[in-house]
């Protein structure tokens, strides 16, 4: 249940982070991608400080926290795996 509720929190951290930068104004592709980093570096740094803080309530129950990293790097793997086949009708520019 709490791996449930934490991939929930990742989920809705990473949407709000993102809907918070705003690149309307973005005026070329230069821009676009300064703001996209900029977007992707913020909801980098929320994730992470969402799971230090999971991991520091997990520090004594270490099956618990030995599943958080096993689920964590599994996710990461499938993020990885996902964002190649969405942007792959594109690859090459």
């Amino acid at each position: 249940m709490r791996f449930m509720l934490f991939f929930a929190v990742l989920m809705v951290a990473t949407v709000s982070a993102s809907q918070a930068e705003n690149c309307g104004g973005a005026m070329n592709q230069a821009d676009l991608n300064s703001c996209a980093a900029a977007a992707s570096e913020k909801s980098d740094d929320e994730l992470n400080a969402l799971y230090q803080k999971i991991k520091l309530r997990l520090r004594d129950e270490v099956d618990s926290r030995s599943t958080l990293v096993a689920a964590q790097r599994a996710w990461v793997r499938f993020r990885d795996a996902e964002c190649k086949f969405a942007t792959s009708a594109v690859s090459g520019g």
